[in-house]
């Protein structure tokens, strides 16, 4: 009978957490993390997406727009650390087109794997030796994090 007394223990441990995060939420300190942490995930995908379409020497013209939409989404994040305005004009917009862009790219890398000769049938080869299918998806969780961030109430910030 302990473990129904550690049971009912680590749920209300559970609750208080909750009940924190909620507070947490409902102060707006979420938001500037999020906003950060929307910029670290587009500067890491989007120096990944540059490395993996130097390789493909750029061959089709979508391999650009990672590359490209990455620095004003850092840019944007960032000033949403610290700019409510930012967070609720710039960021939501440019993540969106990021998390598109994810997508889009998602779907290109399936049909990049698709084309390669045997296709999905050789998928243990042209999976690993193809277009990175799963790549594409790092850009969706960056543009995820910054549409998160521009949708959470922001911080009352103390006047100077």
């Amino acid at each position: 009978m302990a473990w129904i007394g550690a049971l009912s223990q680590g749920a209300g441990m559970a609750a208080g957490l909750l009940e924190e995060a909620q507070r947490q939420v409902g102060h707006g300190r979420l938001q500037r993390g999020m906003a950060l942490m929307a910029a670290f995930a587009a500067a890491v995908s989007g120096f990944e997406a540059w490395t993996q379409h130097t390789r493909g020497a750029f061959a089709n013209r979508w391999m650009w727009t990672p590359v490209l939409l990455t620095p004003p989404l850092v840019a944007a994040a960032a000033a949403g650390v610290a700019s409510r305005r930012a967070a609720q004009t710039a960021l939501p917009i440019l993540s969106a087109a990021m998390l598109a862009d994810g997508v889009v790219g998602f779907a290109l890398h399936i049909r990049g794997v698709r084309r390669l000769p045997g296709g999905f049938k050789l998928g243990a080869y042209n999976v690993a030796m193809g277009p990175p299918l799963f790549a594409p998806l790092l850009l969706t969780s960056a543009g995820m994090l910054g549409l998160l961030a521009a949708l959470l109430q922001p911080e009352e910030l103390p006047r100077r």
